[in-house]
């Protein structure tokens, strides 16, 4: 019988007694095939290795099923009777069956019996039972990796799971450690789940992925994924100190189920928009996609609804009425360009009226008739800038303001802060009802990160109104702080202590997501 094509592509014949055989003769042919410039060999290879293991299994199984046939065909009963007569003495006369009586005296008889002499039964083989099935590889990296991850990750035993793992006798096997790679990288590409993040960090160092993207190639689309993000995520990692710590405060913030507040999604929502079109799959795996989808769909309809209370004219109480000192300005720019072009309209229609070209000066304006006319004109154009929003400061709120910018300042005081300043609309009411001293109480809890809030507008407001240090300019983008473009005037980057609306430091500096006051990916 010809040997199969797939043992001859390892160079076996069906004497293989063994299914270790067939794995050495596949790492013999592997070292010998270049897989990245010649992959239609190795997957020629990889093929041939799949089918003779299946091939060899299935013949182990029939062989089993032989035996058990062959053993199941004679009753054990008629076995032991047939042992036990011949191995019992007794008396030859008796024992003659009737055609050995009637010969028994007739030499011919003799002759039969020595030519034909009556057989000895052989004792049946015991059955046996067939032998077990040996587990594939695929079977044992499946069973370790739903041993050591069915419960969610944390940060502090997700390396020591994977370390365990890799040292378990199962995972001895090449191939089975290469199926538990595999399973660790598909769990990773199907999306974020608790404490995934925790794994997508420990498995880059343990299977060397940061080091080498290429490995992932070879597990399919799920390495695809897992190898953009990698790109990304070094993307990520090449940008300045503010931008990483900002964008991996959001991505902590669309880990947790907790919405942000209403004040919060015009900040939120366009550097989130920038990350996602920037980092598609570092944010699939380390992010809650259903989040992403809770946040766009609020911040919808929220500013849908106040364009179309400011276009009905219902609930205006609801829109954020503009700062005073804006529209008194915006006023007088719209004064002052209606005065100028009315007045040089005036001069011209004056000119033409005296019957001269502009060069001509024979008629001349009275300079006082000039002067009450121009004032007539500017009393007529001049806008009203709409009055203040009364305050409903009492005098209790006065005195916990004074209370609060006078004390020191920590957590508790700058939470109380906080919802005092949320309570009389701090930021959003003009004038504002407390005074500057409220406004650098809530500086100095942004500096020291324990302002509960980011972006809110008490402390929106209270930075825009601190005054900016020399030497320092600040661009806020969609992704966060950019540094100053012009080196030889201002630093290179911002201070991490630096006065940015909306920016929310980490309350620990030395936590997993600074790392000694250097912001890294630990924890994304």
């Amino acid at each position: 019988m010809a040997t199969p094509p797939f043992l001859e592509h390892l160079g076996l014949t069906e004497a293989v007694s063994d299914e270790r055989e067939i794995k050495r003769a596949y790492a013999r042919m592997l070292k010998q095939i270049d897989q990245e410039a010649d992959p239609a060999g190795f997957q020629k290879l990889r093929e041939a290795y799949e089918t003779s293991i299946g091939w060899f299994g299935w013949r182990a199984h029939q062989q089993a099923m032989q035996a058990q046939e062959e053993a199941q065909q004679q009753p054990a009963g008629d076995v032991a009777e047939q042992v036990t007569a011949a191995t019992e003495p007794h008396d030859a006369t008796a024992s003659q069956t009737p055609v050995e009586a009637t010969h028994a005296g007739d030499p011919r008889g003799r002759h039969i019996d020595e030519v034909l002499p009556v057989p000895v039964p052989e004792a049946a083989p015991s059955p046996t039972a067939p032998e077990p099935e040996i587990p594939r590889p695929q079977a044992h990296a499946t069973a370790l990796f739903d041993e050591h991850f069915s419960e969610p990750c944390r940060e502090d035993d997700t390396a020591a799971r994977l370390a365990a793992c890799l040292d378990d006798d199962r995972l001895i096997d090449l191939e089975a450690r290469a199926i538990f790679e595999y399973r660790v990288a598909h769990a990773l590409a199907e999306g974020y789940t608790e404490g995934k993040h925790f794994l997508w960090k420990a498995a880059q160092t343990t299977f060397g992925w940061d080091e080498d993207h290429t490995r992932l190639r070879q597990f399919g689309r799920a390495g695809q994924v897992l190898e953009n993000a990698l790109n990304e995520q070094d993307f990520f990692e090449r940008q300045d100190e503010l931008r990483i710590t900002y964008q991996a405060r959001i991505m902590e913030r669309l880990r947790s189920d907790q919405m942000p507040h209403e004040t919060e999604f015009s900040n939120l929502i366009p550097p989130l928009e920038w990350m996602l079109a920037t980092y598609p799959n570092l944010m699939w795996i380390s992010t809650k996609a259903e989040n992403v989808h809770k946040w766009r769909e609020h911040h919808q309809k929220l500013p849908f609804h106040l364009q179309a209370a400011q276009a009905s004219g219902q609930d205006e109480s609801r829109t954020p009425p503009a700062p005073a000192s804006q529209a008194q300005e915006s006023s007088s720019k719209g004064s002052y360009w209606v005065f100028m072009l009315c007045f040089m309209g005036l001069m011209t229609m004056l000119r033409f009226m005296g019957g001269s070209s502009p060069s001509d000066h024979s008629y001349r304006m009275d300079p006082d008739t000039l002067q009450t006319q121009m004032d007539e004109i500017k009393r007529k154009t001049q806008v009203a800038a709409p009055p203040p929003s009364p305050s409903t400061l009492t005098a209790s709120d006065l005195a916990q303001a004074n209370g609060l910018s006078a004390g020191p300042r920590d957590r508790a005081r700058c939470r109380e802060g906080a919802e005092l300043a949320q309570r009389l609309k701090v930021g959003i009411v003009r004038p504002d009802p407390l005074d500057r001293n409220f406004d650098a109480f809530i500086v100095e809890c942004v500096k020291r990160k324990l302002w509960p809030t980011t972006g809110d507008p008490a402390s929106v407001a209270a930075l825009d109104n601190a005054p900016v240090p020399s030497g320092r300019i600040q661009v806020i983008t969609p992704g966060g702080v950019l540094p100053p473009s012009s080196a030889q005037d201002f630093p290179a980057t911002p201070s991490l202590g630096s006065d940015i609306p909306g920016v929310t430091l980490p309350e620990d500096t030395s936590g997993p997501l600074l790392g000694n006051k250097k912001p890294t990916f630990q924890g994304l």
